[in-house]
């Protein structure tokens, strides 16, 4: 009988104890908040080799998001700073870019075309998502199925 009752009492005291600690966090939880970019990332599409590095990202409790990154193409590199919106069903994270400010400096001819182009493209996207595929406190990696791109990002 003794046994039963301090085994019952150890386990009051636990769930006590992650109760007040707020226990195991969950999806959306762990994804509120600043992340970074831990390494570029590359990819080939219609031809052409594009790298994004430099990016970081905010999930807001409001569903909201802002982040930045450059792309770079060639020889052009090009900053794109983006306000949007995103939902999480599961590990599945869906984000649409609701403003975007794409700027450059590179000095070639076509540039100005190409960051108008870009500009353009990141607003007028659909929605897209991504799969969550692992998320802690500190790291977030995400894998897109149509490019069969991962990123990786660490807390900011």
């Amino acid at each position: 009988m003794a046994t039963r009752t301090l085994t019952t009492a150890l386990l009051i005291s636990a769930a006590s104890i992650l109760a007040a600690c707020g226990g195991p966090q969950t999806t959306d939880e762990l994804l509120i908040g600043e992340w970074e970019m831990s390494e570029p990332v590359t990819i080939t599409q219609g031809g052409q080799t594009i790298t994004m590095r430099d990016g970081e990202v905010e999930y807001n409790k409001d569903g909201t998001t802002e982040g930045e990154m450059v792309v770079q193409m060639g020889e052009m590199s090009f900053k794109i700073e983006s306000t949007g919106t995103y939902t999480l069903d599961g590990m599945t994270l869906t984000e649409k870019a609701t403003t975007a400010e794409v700027t450059t400096d590179s000095s070639e001819g076509i540039a100005e075309q190409v960051r108008a182009a870009l500009q353009n493209q990141v607003v007028n996207t659909p929605a897209t998502s991504t799969t969550i595929t692992s998320i802690t406190k500190d790291r977030l990696t995400v894998s897109d199925p149509t490019t069969n791109t991962v990123m990786v990002f660490e807390r900011d």
